[in-house]
């Protein structure tokens, strides 16, 4: 999958990506666009052995309501994630809850420790939030599952 940005016949490449393997999804994160830009996809079979209809999903942040906020001293990885996304702040994790992009929550997690890890292997392939709450603050994230 491809996205571009201009005109026919003056088209800029601004983001790619491939499946990189079976039954798994091509995804790109565009950021630092002009509301209301028309941006153009192309999207393509390797193999030319596969016919039938594909969706596009595509959301803005903002109309999700992620926040912005950064703790100090919390990190998250690896993203994407296979099996384990480990959680890590410098202070106490109060709760974690991950959604899908429907807003259904499907992991909620309870509790007082710095390091969290958090076992996506059961979950279907695609992008998850994941709010953090931390002393009374919180952070909305996005990871992929591969």
């Amino acid at each position: 999958m491809e996205v571009y940005s201009g005109s026919s016949g003056t088209l800029i490449e601004i983001a790619c990506d491939d499946n990189n393997g079976d039954n798994l999804f091509s995804s790109v994160t565009i950021i630092g666009r002009t509301p209301g830009e028309v941006l153009l996809i192309r999207v393509w079979e390797f193999g030319d052995d596969l016919k039938g209809n594909f969706n596009i999903c595509a959301w803005s942040s903002s109309s999700l309501g992620l926040q912005h906020n950064t703790f100090e001293g919390f990190t998250y990885y690896p993203n994407p994630v296979k099996d384990i996304l480990k959680i890590k702040s410098s202070r106490a994790i109060d709760k974690v809850e991950v959604f899908n992009v429907l807003g259904q929550g499907i992991i909620s997690i309870d509790l007082q420790n710095t390091i969290q890890n958090i076992d996506m292997s059961n979950v279907q392939v695609g992008v998850y939030f994941i709010i953090i709450s931390i002393e009374n603050q919180t952070n909305t994230i996005r990871v992929i599952k591969q």
